[in-house]
């Protein structure tokens, strides 16, 4: 349970400076490939200490590679749907695209049969309170048409569901915690790399803005998924992504309330709440 804690607060913390940082940066698409990059480093490190280069498999790669371009993907949908002020939900309710990564590890990864009362009561009320998320967001005014902004929100929560479904995933092929640096350089360095490619591909330049804010969000985010997934195994899937979903996204939710002004209407404010102690029921769960 200290693990998911630890992906809490850093999934908040990479968050929060990559907000902090969008306002400040005029290359946003590569202010993304940067903190991928961060964080690629971050994993060669902890595997270069962990001494796993040398228990590369293939599988561990080709996995690494798909949920590698798929978080590039969301990258460049999140920049263009801020940008286009495309979104149907809060930046900081992106979360309730974990309903398919806790869908798939209740129903395809033999999680059925650990849902306790509790947590099939987490489970309930999360979904509630991102419903409630979802409604109490001050919606922005757009030039695009209602089907395209369905669209783009969908296709965004679709491929961040999908990024965190790849964890599982690749937790259900490794079978053990021998390929999770090797699995994380991939999936970031692919990540980066491809950002970068799109980031040229729109003129966009490097600056000291992005270097600086991007590094400093890829080193949290590395944080993040490694604490994700070093708990699998010990504590069912469902359980994991759900703490990180509903503690992450009451903690970034405040962290934009606070320091960028962002506004909910009642129900919104209620969600977060509800969050709140869909998290504390999953804990006890």
């Amino acid at each position: 349970m200290m693990y998911v804690g630890f992906a809490i607060g850093c999934l908040a913390l990479a968050a929060a400076i990559g907000r902090f940082g969008a306002g400040r940066s005029r290359s946003p698409l590569f202010l993304a490939a940067m903190a991928l990059l961060a964080a690629a480093a971050g994993a060669g490190i902890y595997t270069a200490a962990t001494e796993q280069f040398g228990a590369f498999e293939l599988f561990a790669g080709l996995i690494g590679v798909g949920i590698g371009l798929a978080l590039a993907a969301a990258g460049y949908f999140l920049v263009r749907a801020v940008e286009e002020a495309s979104l149907l939900v809060a930046p900081a309710a992106i979360g309730v695209s974990f309903a398919l990564p806790i869908a798939a590890a209740v129903f395809l990864f033999n999680g059925l049969s650990s849902v306790t009362r509790y947590g099939a009561l987490g489970l309930a009320a999360g979904a509630v309170a991102f419903a409630l998320l979802i409604v109490g967001w001050r919606v922005r005014a757009s030039g695009l048409p209602l089907n395209n902004r369905l669209l783009s929100t969908l296709l965004l929560l679709a491929l961040v569901g999908f990024v965190f479904f790849g964890l599982l995933f690749f937790d259900a092929m490794a079978g053990s915690r021998a390929q999770d640096g090797p699995f994380l350089l991939t999936v970031f360095a692919v990540g980066g790399i491809a950002l970068q490619i799109l980031g040229y591909a729109r003129r966009e330049r490097f600056g000291a803005s992005e270097i600086l804010f991007g590094a400093a969000a890829g080193v949290p985010l590395f944080g993040g998924f490694l604490c994700l997934l070093l708990p699998l195994g010990g504590l069912p899937g469902w359980q994991i992504v759900g703490l990180a979903a509903f503690g992450a996204t009451p903690a970034v939710a405040l962290v934009f309330i606070g320091a960028f002004g962002e506004r909910w209407r009642i129900p919104g404010y209620l969600g977060l709440a509800g969050l709140a102690a869909a998290a504390a029921l999953l804990a006890l769960g």
